[in-house]
């Protein structure tokens, strides 16, 4: 009340290091360097991941809207739309095969700029998508939240962080596009005939599917 700090307060500095050395003993507590060790890393972990990110893993509900088939020479092209019962988010997917599928993996490729990041406007894959087709792999391409067909200007302009504690009362973006991903995902182990499933994102993306990872393989 008078302006003077305890004889015994710390600085920011002080406050920011105690603060970095109290989380990082923490992760070393739980450090996953061995099996059993890696079972509790994941009960300690995985409630975590889902309360601070607010996503779900889909064990049930999850729905597949089938639309437009594309073949090629050396690829097939599946136009799809994932959405999960009782929510109203519905993602515009696009599952590439390459006729020559060695059914071994599966890549889920996320980009800031949606599908279009990985294919041309006619729909033809390119970038990291077609090298991957090129080595006989299944990619998914998908429009996350506010990105591609979804991009919505209006939308985005009434989501202001800034005002009326946004945060607390509604999904962020990040959060957003971390679960369209686990929706992705989901899609992905079920229907790809025990492929393993990756998770790759570009530029700010990779963040997203960092965050999305215990979704994958």
């Amino acid at each position: 009340p008078d302006g003077k700090l305890p004889a015994d307060a710390v600085t920011e500095q002080q406050l920011a290091a105690h603060l970095i050395r109290a989380a990082t003993n923490d992760w070393w507590t739980y450090a996953p360097v061995n099996p059993p060790l890696l079972e509790r890393y994941r009960k300690q972990m995985i409630p975590m991941w889902k309360r601070s990110l607010q996503v779900e893993f889909i064990e049930r509900g999850l729905m597949v809207s089938p639309d437009k088939i594309t073949k090629t020479e050396t690829y097939t092209a599946t136009k799809l739309t994932l959405g999960r019962s009782g929510k109203t988010d519905r993602l515009p997917v696009t599952l590439i095969t390459p006729r020559r599928d060695t059914l071994r993996t599966m890549v889920v490729l996320a980009h800031p700029e949606g599908r279009t990041g990985y294919a041309n406007a006619d729909g033809t894959p390119k970038g990291l998508a077609k090298q991957l087709l090129d080595r006989n792999i299944a990619v998914v391409l998908v429009d996350l939240f506010q990105t591609g067909e979804l991009t919505d200007a209006a939308a985005d302009a009434k989501r202001d962080y800034s005002k009326n504690f946004f945060g607390a009362y509604n999904r962020t973006d990040l959060q957003e596009r971390v679960q369209d991903l686990v929706t992705v995902s989901a899609f992905a182990q079920t229907h790809g005939k025990g492929r393993t499933v990756v998770l790759h994102g570009a530029g700010r993306a990779g963040l997203w599917a960092m965050l999305a990872a215990p979704a994958s393989d």
